[in-house]
C-alpha cells in the first residue's frame, strides 16, 4: 500500500481502538497501525496520537522527529504546542491539538457556530450524564479525566484570553433523586 494511505495510531487503549475502529469504517483505502516501533514511523504519512495526557509529548517528539502530520486527542496543556511552534513551523508540519471529544469536537463545533452563524451564547455540558437513553461508549483515559478537572478553562471571549477556575459555572443536578 503506498505511502499516503497509511496512518499510525500512537496508544492502543481504548481510545487508540476506538479510533481503529472509526478509520476503518471512515477510510476503507487506509492502511491503520499501531506504534510499536520508530521505524514503523517513516512509512507513515499521518500520526494519531491516543496516549495519555502525561505521555502526550512523546507524539509530538516524533512528529517533529520524523517530520510526520499529527492529529493529537491526548489531553496535554496547549502551552506546550505554542512552545513548540517554531520548531513545528520550521519542520513544516501540521499539528492539530485537543481533537478529542471534549474539548476537541465541542471547540470545533463551537467555532464553527459562533463564526459562520453569529452566535452569542453557546452552553456547554461537559461531562453531563444524559436523561436520554442512548449509547455513547466510555473511551477516556481516567486520569486524564481527573487532570483535566485540576487546570484552569481557557479560551477566547470578546477577542480577549479569559481563564476560569476548574468546575466554574458547575450546577447541581438531580438524577434517579440523587443530587451531583
Amino acid at each position: 500500500m503506498p505511502k499516503k494511505n497509511k496512518i499510525l495510531i500512537l496508544g492502543k487503549g481504548r481510545i487508540g481502538e476506538g479510533v481503529e475502529h472509526y478509520l476503518k469504517k471512515r477510510i476503507p483505502s487506509a492502511r491503520i497501525d499501531f506504534f510499536s516501533r520508530e521505524k514503523e514511523i517513516r512509512n507513515a504519512k499521518l500520526l494519531i496520537s491516543a496516549l495519555p495526557g502525561q505521555d502526550g509529548e512523546i507524539a509530538l517528539r516524533l512528529a517533529l522527529k520524523f517530520r510526520k502530520d499529527l492529529i493529537d486527542i491526548a489531553d496535554l496543556d496547549p502551552s506546550f504546542y505554542l512552545k513548540n511552534q517554531k520548531r513545528i513551523k520550521a519542520r513544516q508540519i501540521r499539528v492539530f491539538p485537543e481533537c478529542g471529544f471534549s474539548p476537541g469536537l465541542t471547540n470545533l463545533i463551537c467555532g464553527y457556530e459562533s463564526f459562520f452563524n453569529k452566535i452569542k451564547k453557546i452552553e456547554i455540558l461537559a461531562g453531563a450524564l444524559s436523561k436520554l437513553k442512548f449509547f455513547f461508549p466510555f473511551l477516556w483515559c481516567f486520569e486524564d479525566l481527573i487532570e483535566g478537572h485540576k487546570i484552569k478553562a481557557n479560551f477566547i471571549q470578546n477577542g480577549k484570553r479569559v481563564f476560569l477556575p476548574p468546575f466554574y459555572g458547575h450546577r447541581k443536578e438531580k438524577i434517579n433523586g440523587l443530587e451531583a
